[in-house]
Parts: C-alpha cells; sequence; structure tokens
C-alpha cells in the first residue's frame, strides 16, 4: 500500500490481493492515513490489486463510511476486470463512483 498527495486528492495505491489476511492490518494503516486529513477526495487505486473477496469489499465499506462523515468523497480507481466484477456484484458501485482517473 502506498499514499500519494495530488492537488488535494489522497490516492491509496493498493497491490497484490485484498482479502481476510491482509484486510486487517490495511485497515488499521488506512484509518491513522485517514484521521491526518490534508486532503479533500480519496481515490482508491486498484490497478494494481489481483483479487479482493467480501472481507476487502468491507474494509472499503468501512472507509467510505467514515470518509462520508467526514463530508470527504471516495472513488474507486482503475480496477481490473477480476477486481471489478466482485464490486460490480457487491453492489459498491451504487454508493461509490468508480473513475479511471484522478479527478
Amino acid at each position: 500500500m502506498k499514499f500519494e498527495l495530488i492537488r488535494g486528492s489522497l490516492i491509496i495505491r493498493l497491490a497484490g490481493d485484498l482479502d481476510h489476511a491482509r484486510a486487517g492490518l490495511w485497515r488499521k494503516t488506512l484509518d491513522k492515513v485517514l484521521s491526518l486529513g490534508g486532503f479533500e477526495r480519496v481515490f482508491f487505486d486498484f490497478s494494481k490489486t489481483t483479487f479482493i473477496d467480501s472481507t476487502g469489499v468491507g474494509l472499503i465499506l468501512g472507509r467510505y463510511k467514515l470518509l462520508k462523515s467526514l463530508n470527504k468523497p471516495l472513488f474507486i480507481l482503475s480496477p481490473p476486470d477480476s477486481v471489478d466484477k466482485v464490486l460490480k456484484v457487491s453492489g459498491i458501485y451504487t454508493i461509490i463512483n468508480k473513475v479511471n482517473e484522478v479527478i
């Protein structure tokens, strides 16, 4: 996981599998970084993510709720087909917009 701040956008680059084995550690790290503030919007960049399961979807939803309480929008950036399929089936795109570039 890598973090980049560009023009008020916090880009969180996730690589590898987002599954039960990683979600706990990533959740703690994400919550620490998000609590620092200094950004206007957040992008989860999934371009290097190879797999996501229901625990990963839950991690995204939890961060969405946190950011919503702070009035900060969350976007899903460039998911590969395998990740996109899981996110579509989960219904996450009804509350979080998918984009192909940082806006």
